[in-house]
């Protein structure tokens, strides 16, 4: 069980989290239609059900889209290897390793739809049955996230990000060193958080000895 500092670390960090995908859907939300290409068929599966339905990104016609992202993400941590220290050298090593993107996928479920400008040839050609299908635009309107039915709550298919297709490894760095370098700054306060407390309790046990007089088995700086 995570100790109450610890949780409200992560608390913060999940804020931010949540504070940069909101203001990235901000910056993304579409000017004009965007439009689904697809076969005829999966036109009218989605007219008479009136869903989308999402993709895994496990299983996308790209199967290296989503090893494109975790390679980048695993650059970025092994380069912060050779700067950190202590806990966050080991996090980042760990973060680092090939194998821990299998246990990622075990762990995390990504699904994904995709919508494009209207008439991309290449499109109609990879999406749209070889230019057999259909492409239907849905309003900018369509794209603005909803509110949560139980804000402190949501359910996982309620939380949606719109972000445009960033291709290249200099965007994907660009894109994933924001998330990293948060993640490795939480790590790194609570280490120094660490060295303050190792400082600070021999004095406090020292100048409290009537602390297990007291009924305290812990020195008081881990108390209050």
């Amino acid at each position: 069980m995570l100790c109450d500092k610890v949780t409200e670390a992560l608390n913060r960090f999940q804020t931010a989290c949540d504070l940069r995908m909101a203001n990235a859907n901000a910056a993304n939300e579409p000017k004009v239609p965007l439009f689904h290409y697809t076969k005829e068929a999966a036109l009218f599966s989605i007219l008479d059900s009136g869903q989308f339905w999402f993709t895994s990104i496990h299983h996308m016609d790209d199967p290296e889209e989503l090893n494109f992202g975790f390679n980048v993400v695993r650059e970025l941590f092994n380069e912060a290897v050779e700067r950190s220290t202590g806990l966050t050298r080991a996090f980042c090593r760990k973060l680092g390793e090939e194998s821990e993107l299998e246990k990622i996928k075990e762990l995390i479920a990504f699904y994904s739809v995709s919508f494009g400008l209207r008439d991309l040839a290449q499109q109609w050609t990879d999406y749209a049955d070889k230019g057999r299908g259909v492409a239907f635009g849905l309003a900018p309107e369509f794209f603005r996230p909803v509110p949560f039915d139980d804000p402190e709550h949501p359910r996982p298919d309620e939380i949606i990000f719109n972000g445009k297709v960033a291709y290249g490894h200099v965007n994907g760095r660009t894109r994933h060193t924001k998330v990293v370098d948060a993640a490795l700054a939480l790590i790194e306060q609570t280490q120094r958080r660490k060295r303050v407390n190792a400082e600070i309790r021999p004095r406090v046990e020292i100048s409290n000895p009537a602390a297990s007089l007291m009924g305290y088995d812990r020195p008081l700086n881990k108390i209050f």
